[in-house]
């Protein structure tokens, strides 16, 4: 090298490592465990073998675009199901004036209470959607995988889902 020649070659610009792109069973795999929470049962719905399917789902669990491409879906599907304790609160409010009460913000505190306390859960049924459907069983209680996987709004519920 000359007094003017870099000694080293300058360094190569970094990109970001190649996204790699889901097989088709992955993308089912993923579709399926954002609403089972269960790897292996994904993996079946998914159409892997049953016999394979707990080494499968755990396995898939591990690989990077898989484990991106499922917190993406959850992350969709919270942002759909984003029930804030105020939203639920107002609902009640709404609710109790519509029936005639006069005392709406002492039903209102208590009604947070029970909330706060576990004695009540927002999502205890019945719950239906908007086209009349039962979703949830009088006195039974959302779960969080149907909760994520919600496709439509809860009757009552003003507005749309995206998609």
């Amino acid at each position: 090298y000359g007094r003017d020649m870099p000694r080293h070659a300058p360094a190569r610009p970094q990109t970001s490592a190649k996204v790699q792109e889901l097989t088709p069973k992955q993308a089912l795999f993923v579709a399926e465990y954002a609403v089972e929470r269960n790897a292996t049962q994904a993996a079946i719905k998914a159409g892997y073998s049953e016999k394979t399917a707990r080494s499968i789902g755990q396995e898939n669990l591990t690989k990077p675009a898989v484990a991106k491409a499922i917190a993406a879906k959850q992350a969709e599907q919270l942002a759909r199901v984003d029930l804030r304790e105020e939203d639920a609160l107002r609902a009640i409010a709404r609710h109790v004036q519509a029936d005639g009460h006069a005392d709406v913000r002492d039903l209102v505190e208590a009604k947070k209470a029970e909330i706060v306390s576990g004695a009540w859960d927002v999502f205890t049924g019945p719950i239906s959607n908007q086209a009349g459907e039962s979703w949830v069983a009088e006195g039974e209680v959302m779960s969080d995988g149907d909760m994520l996987g919600m496709t439509s709004l809860v009757a009552g519920v003003v507005g749309s889902t995206p998609g």
